[in-house]
């Protein structure tokens, strides 16, 4: 990994934020030297110590792409689970609608019917535009 900088300047607001981050797993070739002066097992100690704080990064970078994809089959079986009980509500209301009307009651069956079919289209249209549009972050 090598030395990161980032800057975050925020739009309307009046402050920034600078920072840096010195992100070598290994120290330069100037300390290496210094280092082996001091103790020539050293350096070995450092290199399996950087192989080890990799394997943990990759391993912990791994595992949020794992939660990250787990998230989003989550998002998506929701999604149309969702779907689902609404067009089974739908069903059901369609239906109590049709015993309203069979029972005489012609006014509220037509109303109740003309309301959930209102809502119906409301919600799917609602749905659609939704995933029609890029979501902002």
């Amino acid at each position: 990994m090598a030395k990161r900088d980032r800057k975050i300047r925020r739009q309307h607001q009046d402050f920034e934020i600078s920072e840096s981050i010195d992100d070598y797993l290994l120290p330069s070739a100037e300390e290496i030297e210094k280092y082996k002066e001091v103790d020539s097992e050293l350096l070995a100690f450092i290199k399996k110590t950087a192989e080890k704080e990799q394997q943990f990064r990759h391993n912990y970078n791994n595992l949020g792409i794992k939660l990250s994809f787990r998230e989003q089959l989550l998002q998506h079986g929701l999604n149309y689970l969702g779907l689902f009980f609404g067009f089974c509500i739908a069903i059901l209301g369609i239906w109590f609608s049709r015993e309203l009307l069979l029972r005489e009651m012609k006014l509220e069956g037509t109303l109740f019917g003309g309301a959930v079919l209102t809502y119906l289209a409301y919600l799917f249209i609602n749905i659609v535009s939704k995933r029609i549009k890029p979501q902002k972050e």
